[in-house]
């Protein structure tokens, strides 16, 4: 569901919706559309990997914000595709949306490569560890002789998740945050609330979350 709003941000304004699928043809309307209405931004919210596709199509032609969904949060019991779009792009038109980091093309291929690597490594990791334990009974040390270290697929792991623009993050603190290895900060009426470490980035393939609730957008004449 994509709902587009134009019109000046202290004005009322004008408001369609249309149904997109999530097809390589359906985006492509999707983006031919957005051009034909001179639609500069495009939020959309970033829940698991479901927004990727509508980013890849639109990423040339518009300014793509990717939305948290934690940030963005509709209202409990008025929670539809409709409304949540609506929402979005109400949001996105008066600047209330921190967008969250997408990194250069370059360095998601970059990633997208390293999280491949995953699972053979993880893999091989387990086999070795089983080896070292057998070798261990037997009275034989190996810890002393081997060991893993920081190489070049390391560092090439570290790039691909965080980039080389720290810009980005601003101290080592928000580096830490974003990564979620650092507790939150929940105070209410006094009360220091629940600080638990927050789910760091992951592999999309292992976020089973709910699909996309929409995309919104907003025009040339309000946007920000």
């Amino acid at each position: 569901m994509v709902c587009l709003l134009t019109g000046a941000a202290g004005e009322k304004p004008r408001v369609e919706k249309r149904q997109f699928d999530a097809t390589v043809m359906e985006l492509e309307r999707l983006r031919e559309w957005l051009r034909e209405e001179n639609c500069s931004h495009v939020v959309v919210e970033s829940t698991g990997s479901y927004w990727k596709p509508v980013f890849n199509v639109l990423e040339k032609s518009v300014t793509v914000v990717l939305a948290n969904p934690v940030h963005v949060r509709n209202l409990q019991g008025h929670k539809t595709d409709r409304k949540d779009s609506e929402w979005l792009a109400h949001l996105l038109r008066h600047g209330l949306i921190r967008p969250s980091f997408i990194p250069p093309a370059e360095i998601r291929e970059l990633r997208s490569l390293t999280r491949q690597r995953k699972d053979p490594i993880v893999a091989g990791a387990r086999e070795r560890n089983r080896v070292r334990r057998l070798l261990e009974e037997a009275n034989i040390k190996l810890g002393n002789v081997l060991s893993d270290g920081v190489d070049h697929t390391t560092a090439a792991t570290v790039l691909g998740e965080i980039g080389v623009a720290m810009t980005r993050f601003p101290t080592p603190g928000h580096l830490a945050s974003w990564a979620g290895l650092c507790h939150g900060n929940h105070e209410s009426a006094g009360v220091q609330k629940s600080g638990r470490i927050r789910r760091g980035p992951t592999d999309p393939a292992e976020d089973n979350r709910r699909p996309n609730r929409g995309v919104a957008c907003a025009g040339n004449h309000g946007s920000t």
